[in-house]
């Protein structure tokens, strides 16, 4: 793991994952939940809402051997003190609605019409700090549509989870549904192949939308976990 490209890139997660969480606990405050200011989630202090094995190691090593950024940290959110019931999807909602904000910002860093990186260039002629932010922008799109999927414990099942049945929600929100969530999603990248196509081809798509150009910023990743 001497690579200083890929360990900038394994820090930069480990943030963005915090972002996300940070996410997750303003926005559970705002709708009524003063219990995530108490526990200290709003101030940006990873070590109160992230666990070291499932939050850090876990997805770090999926990011090393895999390229693939499992979620990681978690905050209690008090859903019952939540001024509406909706208000829980929101709040599930903010957690990937951080990626995307990281995601614009990571690709105007490298847009072309910004005009910093000279798009003419292979990515390996690219300096250091552009790749990264491919690299991280590409992360960033993948952590969205992963966590978008409704499979527990990910986002996507949060969102809709309020409107579940009471039988469901009791079958579907336990340890257990939660491993074989994770297993599912880890596995099927690595032997379904027909899985990692749809959601590349989901990823062109959104860089293409903001205008930059998906076989570039792929090339970042890809160069940073060759």
């Amino acid at each position: 793991m001497g690579n200083p490209l890929l360990i900038a890139v394994i820090i930069g997660w480990v943030m963005s994952v915090c972002v996300h969480e940070y996410c997750h606990a303003l926005a559970a405050y705002l709708a009524g939940d003063r219990s995530v200011s108490d526990r200290g989630y709003l101030t940006m202090n990873p070590l109160l809402y992230i666990d070291p094995v499932m939050s850090i190691l876990m997805p770090v090593l999926a990011l090393y051997f895999g390229g693939i950024p499992l979620p990681g940290g978690a905050v209690m959110i008090d859903r019952s003190a939540l001024r509406k019931g909706w208000y829980a999807s929101l709040v599930s909602a903010a957690g990937p609605a951080g990626n995307f904000l990281l995601f614009l910002l990571c690709a105007a860093a490298i847009h072309p019409k910004i005009g910093l990186v000279d798009w003419n260039k292979d990515v390996v002629d690219w300096p250091m700090w552009a790749v990264f932010a491919g690299t991280m922008a590409v992360l960033q799109v993948f952590a969205l549509l992963l966590n978008l999927m409704p499979i527990p414990p990910l986002d996507g099942f949060h969102m809709i989870e309020p409107y579940l049945t009471p039988s469901s929600r009791e079958r579907l929100m336990t340890p257990g549904a939660s491993a074989m969530g994770l297993a599912f999603v880890w596995f099927g990248f690595q032997l379904i192949p027909g899985m990692m196509h749809l959601f590349l081809r989901m990823m062109v798509a959104i860089f293409r939308f903001v205008g930059i150009p998906a076989h570039h910023v792929l090339g970042c990743y890809f160069t940073t976990f060759s």
